[in-house]
């Protein structure tokens, strides 16, 4: 059994109400932004009865992130929700061994340690904008792979192709990310067969068997100019 604390009456009619704020036109990322920096609720799995086992770990609700961008951006690259250590910071790929921001830092001339502010800042002024799939899910640790299927929500990507029309390449930071857009979005965009979409080695520490050299020159695909 499932107690609900905070927030909805039932889980099933939050994550309905979920999904219809994400498709809300205007304004949406600022309206996304005013989500409750806490999860919008937990379930809690209650002990079961003679020692059985529990149907479900302690889940959150998790929040992503705005999206990193200017005006003029070329480029969209995609994770599929932030992991522990991000949102904690508040930060995109936060994890000391994600590789994502000493590749990003070789690319375009960034010292990858910089403050936040300055590495996200130099992204965009690049052309390069910063997202992840999610805008909802629960998930009981770090890895894709807990991400609990029937509680996820995409953010409005017809809203941010609108907002970016030059933006026609699209590249996942890895498979996830890659496999959730593939699914849940791309189908519902009226340009989406337009857009040139391109799987990319995961830098996370939990793909760490793929050397960085060879991640470093896969990455370098993400460069505007290289692109044309």
């Amino acid at each position: 059994a499932l107690m609900l604390i905070h927030a909805f009456s039932t889980a099933s009619s939050g994550f309905e109400d979920l999904r219809r704020f994400a498709s809300l036109p205007g304004r949406d990322r600022q309206d996304s932004a005013r989500l409750p920096a806490r999860p919008l609720y937990r379930l809690v799995p209650q002990q079961p009865k003679n020692g059985g086992r529990r149907a479900l770990r302690m889940t959150d609700l998790l929040r992503g992130f705005p999206p990193v961008e200017a005006e003029g951006a070329r480029v969209l690259v995609l994770g599929s929700m932030p992991g522990a250590a991000s949102l904690r910071a508040r930060q995109y790929y936060a994890h000391p061994q994600n590789a994502f921001w000493r590749i990003a830092g070789e690319l375009f001339g960034f010292d990858p340690i910089a403050p936040y502010a300055v590495r996200t800042a130099t992204l965009a002024a690049s052309g390069v904008a910063l997202w992840d799939v999610l805008m909802n899910c629960a998930r009981t640790g770090s890895m894709d792979a807990d991400i609990e299927p029937e509680t996820i929500v995409c953010n409005n990507f017809a809203a941010f192709f609108a907002r970016h029309p030059l933006v026609a390449h699209v590249f996942f930071n890895g498979t996830t990310a890659e496999r959730l857009f593939m699914k849940h979005v791309r189908p519902h965009l009226a340009h989406g067969p337009e857009l040139r979409c391109v799987r990319l080695p995961s830098t996370s520490p939990a793909y760490a068997s793929v050397p960085y050299a060879e991640k470093l020159r896969a990455w370098r695909a993400i460069i505007p100019e290289a692109i044309g």
